[in-house]
C-alpha cells in the first residue's frame, strides 16, 4: 500500500507539475497576445503624434509662406506707387521746365524789343541831323 501511494503521489506529482506547465502556457499566450495588441495600439498612437507634430510643422511653414506672400504683395504695390509718385514728380518737373522756358523766352522778347526800342531812340538823334 505504501508503494501504490508513493506511485499515486509521483504519477500526481507528474500530472499537477504538467497542468501548471499548460496554465502557465496558456498565460504567457494570452500575455502575448495582449501584449501584441497593445504594441499595435501604441504604435498606431505613435504614427498619430508623428503626424500631428508633422501637421504642426506644416501649419508653421504655411504661415511663414502667407506672411512672405502678404510681405511681397505689400511691397510691389509700394514700388508701384513709388514709380507712380517719381512720374508724375517727372511730370511736373517737365512742365515746370516748359513754363520756364516760354517765360525766359517772353522775357527775352521783352528784352529785345526794349533794345529795339533803345536803338530807335538813340538812332533817331542822329536823323535830326
Amino acid at each position: 500500500m505504501r508503494l501504490t501511494n508513493l506511485l499515486l503521489q509521483r504519477v500526481g506529482s507528474q500530472e499537477y507539475g504538467n497542468a501548471y506547465q499548460r496554465a502557465l502556457d496558456v498565460y504567457n499566450s494570452q500575455v502575448a497576445r495582449e501584449t501584441a495588441g497593445y504594441n499595435r495600439l501604441a504604435s498606431l498612437a505613435g504614427v498619430g503624434q508623428q503626424t500631428a507634430g508633422t501637421l504642426a510643422g506644416q501649419a508653421g511653414q504655411f504661415g511663414s509662406n502667407a506672411s512672405n506672400i502678404t510681405m511681397n504683395v505689400g511691397e510691389s504695390n509700394a514700388n508701384s506707387l513709388l514709380a507712380q509718385g517719381n512720374a508724375r514728380a517727372s511730370q511736373y518737373g517737365a512742365i515746370g521746365n516748359a513754363i520756364g522756358g516760354v517765360a525766359g523766352a517772353y522775357g527775352n522778347y521783352q528784352t529785345g524789343l526794349q533794345n529795339q526800342k533803345n536803338f530807335d531812340t538813340y538812332m533817331s538823334k542822329f536823323k535830326s541831323y
